[in-house]
């Protein structure tokens, strides 16, 4: 079971998140700010659902938005808002031949799994578009 969050929640994570990958300035390993920029997305994007839909909870979600709610997965999130064609994550592989899809993005960050060679340019083209998304939203905030 995952635990319940309320709008709020979520838009204070997103600010605190961004803040902090803000102003990263070297004191960490780059996974780690790659990966704060990952939750960063996931709980601005969490935030614009529930505003936009009017929620105060998560478990007030019905249908799809309560599956984009209760999931890591960055395209459904952007499809309720409308706006999944507007961002493109680039496909990545990992160094053991693993496709990583948005919703897994976390998970290679998470446990420092690295990209196969070939995937290196496609992983920044990924964080370029988190940067987009969350410079999106933290305009809206």
């Amino acid at each position: 079971m995952s635990l319940r969050a309320d709008q709020r929640d979520y838009k204070n994570a997103f600010k605190k998140h961004y803040h902090a990958y803000s102003n990263w300035q070297g004191t960490g390993s780059n996974l780690s700010r790659r990966l704060i920029l990952a939750y960063c997305v996931e709980c601005g994007l969490k935030y614009e659902v529930m505003k936009q839909e009017c929620l105060i909870q998560t478990t007030d979600a019905q249908g799809e938005v309560k599956t984009a709610l209760g999931q890591h997965d960055l395209r459904k999130l952007l499809k309720c808002l409308k706006k999944a064609g507007m961002y493109k994550f680039p496909a990545i592989k990992t160094r053991c031949g693993d496709s990583v899809h948005p919703e897994e993005y976390h998970q290679m960050c998470r446990y420092c799994i690295p990209p196969d060679e070939q995937y290196i340019s496609a992983v920044s083209k990924f964080d370029h578009t988190l940067e987009e998304i969350a410079q999106w939203i933290g305009e809206g905030i």
